[in-house]
């Protein structure tokens, strides 16, 4: 795992269909990562069922 991953909050998200989600977790740092899950905040959640999203607003672009 890349270290800029273990510096970015990166938020858990749920798509509930057409246009709406469910935030399942506001987001942590990425601990580990495998083929089949992503572990943040201590939990599991499985690629293929959530979507990670990182806030890209306030960062710097070098």
């Amino acid at each position: 795992m890349s270290d800029a991953l273990s510096q970015v909050k990166v938020c858990v998200v749920q798509s509930l269909g057409e246009d709406l989600i469910d935030i399942v977790d506001y987001g942590g740092a990425v601990e580990k990562i495998t083929t089949e899950a992503i572990k943040i905040n201590e939990s599991y959640f499985f690629r293929k069922q959530f979507e990670f999203r990182v806030d890209m607003k306030g960062t710097t672009r070098l």
